[in-house]
């Protein structure tokens, strides 16, 4: 460690810019000599430098020091670091800048964007379905018991878990995704319609009250189409039974991919084309535009498409509450034919 001289030096310059007469005297000496001795006095011992030393050799060793940290999103799946570096050696700063991996079902890591979503939307499922429980657990306490009518279509939630299938429509047909483990469990496709209807009373206990009824209650919602024999599922296509409309419940005698096959045409008397659709009629033809009452409009229909138990046709009723999974909506769009004014198109869509 290097001594400060300086009020020495100064002394010194001091004591030269003296007289001769007045330069050399005892005291002026004597002043000059305790300043030294007090200059060397002030400097420690060389175990205080090992000591200083040895701190300075152990930051040497400790190699980076991490001085801050800063986050960035580069896109909605991915998160990177960048860290700020100095060399305990050198003194010099570094900036390293690493991308962190994401979450998977094997290992810990980043979630993205779609995970928060995925997790909302169950947490979502998950409080509905706890509302239906209690809903249940009161109707239950309530009577007493279930009977058998009540039970029929009901779900069975403890056993079951709801899992999440979507659609997507590719090259014009209708493609399930996330099913694969679904048909690997044995469960099948159920094809909705979304309808308002009125199914005939066939119940065969009636009470007095009952005795001439002929029609159940109307009811507005997801209604099942046919039977399980209605649907297939071709890798990821949904196939559709190409048998008649009073045979959707039974064996197919072949499938197609073309929405043809659920839409039925028909020709009223007036010579306009309509379809049936529940209890409903609907004219394709713009009756309303006075000009050109011929005109085709356009018609879209809801259907949706969930995996359950395959139950064969008059066994138990099907509704949305006895499926395992979601049910995936798509439509079919009945409009005129680009550039054809007297034909129709008749496609699938989301």
């Amino acid at each position: 460690m290097a001594i400060d001289t300086t009020p020495l030096s100064n002394l010194i310059s001091e004591f030269r810019l003296l007289q001769a007469k007045d330069a050399i005297t005892p005291e002026n000496l004597g002043y000059i000599l305790q300043r030294l001795t007090d200059l060397i006095g002030e400097v420690d011992d060389n175990e205080t430098l090992t000591k200083i030393q040895l701190f300075v050799d152990r930051l040497k060793l400790a190699g980076q020091l991490l001085a801050g940290l800063t986050f960035s999103h580069d896109n909605a799946n991915e998160v990177s670091v960048s860290q700020s570096l100095y060399n305990m050696s050198t003194g010099r700063a570094v900036l390293d800048k690493s991308a962190l991996k994401a979450a998977t079902t094997l290992r810990a890591g980043v979630m993205t964007a779609q995970n928060v979503t995925d997790l909302t939307t169950l947490k979502l499922n998950v409080a509905s379905i706890n509302k239906k429980i209690d809903a249940l657990q009161k109707l239950i306490t309530d009577k007493g018991g279930l009977d058998s009518d009540d039970v029929e279509g009901t779900i069975e939630i403890a056993q079951t878990a709801i899992s999440n299938v979507a659609v997507e429509i590719l090259n014009g047909t209708v493609n399930v995704l996330g099913a694969a483990k679904l048909v690997k469990a044995g469960y099948v496709p159920y094809l909705f319609r979304w309808t308002r209807k009125r199914n005939r009373y066939n119940h065969k206990k009636r009470t007095d009250e009952d005795r001439e009824r002929k029609h159940c209650a109307k009811s507005k919602g997801w209604h099942l189409y046919g039977s399980a024999e209605a649907v297939k599922l071709s890798g990821n296509k949904l196939m559709f039974t190409t048998n008649p409309w009073n045979k959707k419940h039974v064996e197919a005698e072949d499938f197609t991919d073309t929405p043809d096959s659920l839409v039925i045409i028909h020709e009223n008397f007036w010579g306009q084309k309509t379809i049936t659709w529940g209890r409903a009629t609907i004219n394709l033809h713009d009756v309303q535009n006075e000009e050109n009452p011929n005109k085709f409009r356009m018609v879209r229909l809801r259907f949706a498409v969930g995996f359950g138990k395959p139950v064969k046709h008059g066994i138990a009723r099907i509704t949305p509450c006895n499926l395992v999974s979601n049910l995936a909506e798509f439509s079919i769009v009945i409009g005129q034919k680009p550039g054809k004014h007297d034909q129709l198109s008749i496609a699938f869509s989301k």
